[in-house]
């Protein structure tokens, strides 16, 4: 199988088009705001992955040394219509436009979930939760990597992340309808390379959006801080989702090492880092 050669013929202008531009264009390649520069973008972003699966697939990335390597390959750009829009979706979890697109999903449903209870007539507020490690927050924690005494990323997420990920879900899940939670991690690296070599420390971050009771209060969470909202309208969904639940870009940057996000993502692979949980957990 050849690679596609994607005709990009417009811009999609929908809401979950914008959730998508703000999570994940954004991150790799700025601020886009004409069409003619989105289509360029979103075209060159297209080369650039495929350059990085190649890296990805030298590295040895378990996932791309079968025949899904080439389905990676062709896998069609999001927020965009394109000739070919029988090429099939790769659903690599690495893949920003299938994390993208996973990701215009969950406004979709959050934003139906809001305009019900809107037609209904009944209040509904949004809670929107994130904190992400090795900020410039009073919760910054530093996981460093390239000193020889790294921790183990899988081990770290498993440890110290999902478990205050199943507490604060825990705690929600008493009064919330339903909601979304995700933990990423990507290498962040310093400016310049040492004498030591390239260094750098892992950023996680967890992201949550749930709707909950009028009355609901936020609890005070060790890590984070809490954002409401009563009656959220499009705009506002549209630019909490796309803000807190950005694309991890240093996945597909070619100057991070691609054997560092190799073992990351071959070490994440059994684990689950989005869940859904009350009226959205048979929904995607």
């Amino acid at each position: 199988m050849s690679d596609i050669k994607f005709e990009i013929t417009q811009r999609s202008r929908t809401s979950a088009a914008e959730v998508i531009r703000r999570s994940t264009l954004h991150p790799l390649c700025g601020k886009l705001e004409k069409d003619a520069h989105f289509i360029a973008a979103s075209q060159q972003l297209i080369g650039r992955r495929r350059l990085r699966l190649v890296q990805l697939r030298e590295a040895g990335l378990s996932c791309l040394q079968d025949q899904r390597y080439q389905f990676a390959r062709n896998c069609p750009p999001a927020a965009v219509s394109v000739e070919q829009h029988w090429a099939r979706k790769c659903t690599l979890r690495f893949c920003c436009f299938c994390y993208a697109r996973q990701l215009a999903a969950v406004f979709r449903v959050v934003d139906s979930e809001v305009r019900a209870a809107r037609a209904r007539e009944e209040p509904v507020k949004v809670v929107q939760y994130s904190f992400a490690t090795g900020c410039d927050s009073p919760y910054e924690r530093i996981y460093p990597w390239g000193l020889g005494t790294e921790p183990d990323i899988g081990s770290l997420l498993r440890i110290r992340h999902i478990p205050t990920r199943r507490r604060l879900c825990r705690r929600l899940m008493s009064k919330a309808a339903g909601g979304f939670y995700r933990i990423s991690c990507q290498p962040r690296l310093l400016a310049e390379p040492t004498s030591q070599g390239q260094l750098g420390h892992w950023e996680i971050k967890h992201s949550l959006i749930a709707l909950v009771p009028v009355d609901w209060q936020p609890f005070r969470a060790k890590y984070g801080k809490f954002q409401l909202c009563v009656d959220p309208n499009s705009k506002w969904l549209v630019r909490t989702l796309g803000d807190a639940f950005d694309y991890p870009s240093t996945w597909m940057q070619q100057h991070v090492p691609a054997p560092l996000i190799t073992e990351m993502l071959d070490r994440l692979t059994r684990m689950q880092l989005f869940t859904r949980f009350g009226i959205f957990r048979n929904q995607s």
